[in-house]
């Protein structure tokens, strides 16, 4: 077995190239909020990088579940790590009132944008209830012992979210987006499966080049036969454009984040920087949006085009920068913040 193989097969719990790319998707976040709306960068990374966390975070999802106790458990543990934290975060970025809580505690883009909010912190009550889909697809499986329940609940998720009428407001807690995340988390749990369940290995370099080509080819294609409304993909709002188009972008993202990941485990000898950001992405993801607004000042007020791929490449990274040492700050002190014990 050579060190690709190695390397892949480590224990199930903690595996390190996805860390890796958990860090790489964050990065990705983060390039994303810095360039404006009118770019092909912009094109590019909203394609794949909503999709691509869903995904992962299907990839960490338990083989079964046993019981309904077990699910409730489940449920209070994603309350106290995904919607506490949302709502305080929430209220830390806008101007309290009652009726700014109000908008926050529905759920969706909308409503943070009319609570004066940050915007971004739509993606953990779409989570939330994303997870408790997902939770439940995996009891009926594990109560049925029909597998098969797996591959059509992912369809099924897809083409729920795809119908389900997006409101003014946006539906609470963006159920109908979480339907489309729980496909692509279902996505993640059956990929899961394949690789370790059915001990298929990424042995060779060759096939790692070969998985990133041909995200490359998919993505490519998604986004020449994509053309939503706003321009771009944007899953807050349920902008979708061509299903089809959407899914091959978002799929062949995600393959060249995972050939990334997987070539910089097995090629970077020192890599505990990438792996503390692939384990702290929520409080990355709650902490930069204010890096990223000042800098995109400060470059625009000297007269330089922050779209440009230098610039927003060192926007970019002087807020990941920054966001990792107030993670790690209020870790230290008040980790409930970001939903840790």
């Amino acid at each position: 077995m050579d060190k690709y193989s190695t390397r892949i097969m480590l224990n199930k719990d903690r595996i390190i190239y996805l860390d890796i790319a958990r860090a790489l998707t964050i990065f990705c976040v983060i390039l994303g909020h810095v360039v404006d709306s009118n770019t092909s960068t912009k094109d590019l990374l909203y394609a794949f990088h909503m999709p691509a966390f869903f995904i992962l975070s299907g990839i960490f999802c338990k083989d079964s579940v046993e019981s309904v106790d077990e699910i409730k458990g489940f449920i209070r543990r994603r309350f106290y790590r995904l919607l506490i934290p949302y709502i305080v975060w929430g209220c830390i970025y806008s101007q309290f009132s009652f009726k700014n809580l109000l908008y926050i505690c529905y759920g969706t883009r909308e409503t943070l944008i009319r609570a004066d909010s940050l915007t971004s912190l739509w993606f953990l009550p779409t989570l939330f209830v994303a997870d408790i889909i997902v939770e439940l697809m995996i009891y009926a499986t594990s109560w049925l012992q029909k597998e098969a329940l797996e591959y059509v609940g992912t369809v099924l998720f897809l083409v729920i979210g795809f119908m389900m009428p997006h409101t003014k407001f946006g539906d609470p807690l963006g159920i109908d987006i979480a339907f489309v995340a729980a496909s692509f988390m279902m996505t993640g749990h059956i990929l899961r499966k394949v690789i370790f369940q059915k001990r298929i290995r990424l042995q060779k370099f060759g096939t790692v080049l070969i998985l990133g080509l041909l995200g490359c080819v998919c993505l490519d294609t998604g986004i020449y036969f994509n053309n939503p409304s706003v321009g771009y993909v944007l899953m807050a709002n349920a902008i979708y454009g061509n299903a089809g188009a959407f899914l091959l972008g978002a799929l062949g993202g995600t393959a060249i984040l995972l050939s990334l990941s997987i070539g910089i485990d097995c090629t970077l000898e020192r890599k505990n920087a990438l792996i503390w950001i692939g384990q702290n992405t929520m409080g990355i993801f709650l902490v930069h949006k204010p890096f990223v607004e000042l800098f995109r000042k400060f470059i625009g007020g000297l007269g330089f085009d922050y779209n440009c791929i230098p610039l927003t490449m060192f926007i970019a990274l002087m807020s990941l920068a920054l966001s990792c040492i107030v993670v790690q700050i209020i870790t230290m002190f008040m980790p409930a913040l970001f939903g840790k014990d």
